[in-house]
């Protein structure tokens, strides 16, 4: 298949002094991202190719006859081979994302610096994907399957993200110390499944007593408050010790919230995978403490030692409904930790290096 890429950027930045001992920076942005992958380009009416991107009216449309079958079998097990045929899928995604974001720093005493901030995101995502249907009964020429069908999704979410800060640096005569707090939000405005064995409304072997509307519910926000201190204090005129901990938040990436969010599935094209608009956040709780010491005039070593622990890493789980039929449905389950050293040496040049 071949990719296809471009995208627009548009900032402006604002700096501004209050007094001498005040400033704030504002800064607003819009970016635009396009982006396609797809062996051929579909074809209007006269063969010609067409610009295609997500929404865009597929009737009057058709696919490139140059698309073969794909002869892999879905049922079989993993890590079987595609035997000829073409690759079939078409996938087109533009986002956008008008951003701002505000930060202030006051020196309000001898000892104290304070900053605070906030950042605000309004993300459109426009997604279409799906796989042109050939084979040697039903689809004898390349047909872009409905709308309907498990092999079409198509979907524009809005998803929100807000952050707020404040740090307050206060410098002693032998003593830094940098402490904040952060909050973060995030909005996924779109729906999630309730009933892990009935994930889909959509499904029509659903008993009569099930309530299909009762299978959909709006994914609430997620947040957090993330402490975080640093510290360095000097043990001689030239070694510094230095110390931090923190609190972290990651969203996971849109596509596993969104991905086939109208949940439909067909069992004969394979398993499917349902998003989860209810992801929680990854969270990462780091510590590190190091010694930083001068060895000659333009000679530093730095050593570091470092732990992090991170919860609700996200999973992919199979939850299987009855028989044969099962589902993939992306989950907060991992969880990982690492730890390590770094070391670093620092010279500076002086005339004698020239």
């Amino acid at each position: 298949y071949n990719n296809y890429e471009w995208g627009l950027l548009n900032s402006l930045e604002v700096r501004h002094a209050l007094s001498n001992k005040t400033f704030y920076t504002l800064r607003a942005s819009y970016n635009l991202n396009d982006y396609k992958q797809f062996l051929f380009p579909l074809l209007d009416g006269s063969g010609d190719a067409v610009d295609y991107y997500p929404g865009l009216e597929v009737s009057g449309l058709h696919a490139d006859p140059n698309y073969q079958p794909d002869y892999k079998s879905n049922r079989a097990a993993n890590y079987t081979f595609l035997s000829g045929g073409t690759n079939n899928g078409q996938y087109y995604q533009r986002s956008s994302t008008w951003a701002g974001k505000f930060d202030i720093v006051s020196q309000l005493t001898k000892n104290h610096e304070l900053k605070f901030g906030a950042m605000f995101e309004n993300h459109t995502l426009d997604f279409e994907n799906f796989s042109i249907l050939r084979d040697s009964t039903q689809y004898t020429t390349p047909t872009i399957p409905s709308l309907l069908t498990a092999n079409h999704d198509l979907y524009t979410r809005y998803p929100i993200v807000l952050s707020g800060y404040i740090q307050d640096k206060m410098e002693f005569e032998s003593l830094i110390i940098n402490v904040g707090l952060r909050y973060d939000y995030f909005k996924a405005n779109s729906r999630y499944s309730t009933d892990i064995f009935n994930p889909s409304p959509n499904n029509p072997n659903l008993p009569p007593y099930v309530d299909k509307n009762g299978l959909l519910a709006e994914a609430p926000s997620k947040q957090q408050i993330s402490p975080r201190i640093g510290v360095s204090f000097p043990i001689t005129d030239q070694g510094i010790i230095h110390f931090s901990y923190g609190h972290f938040f990651q969203m996971p990436p849109f596509r596993n919230l969104y991905t086939n969010p109208d949940f439909k599935y067909s069992y004969a094209i394979g398993t499917p995978t349902f998003g989860n608009a209810d992801l929680n956040p990854e969270k990462t709780v780091t510590y590190e403490i190091g010694l930083q010491q001068q060895l000659f005039e333009d000679l530093a070593f730095n050593i570091t030692g470092y732990y992090k622990d991170v919860r609700d890493l996200l999973a992919v789980q199979q939850i299987r409904i009855s028989g044969n039929e099962t589902y993939l449905k992306y989950v907060n389950k991992d969880y990982a930790n690492s730890k390590g050293i770094t070391l670093s040496l620092t010279k500076r040049r002086t005339p004698n290096d020239m």
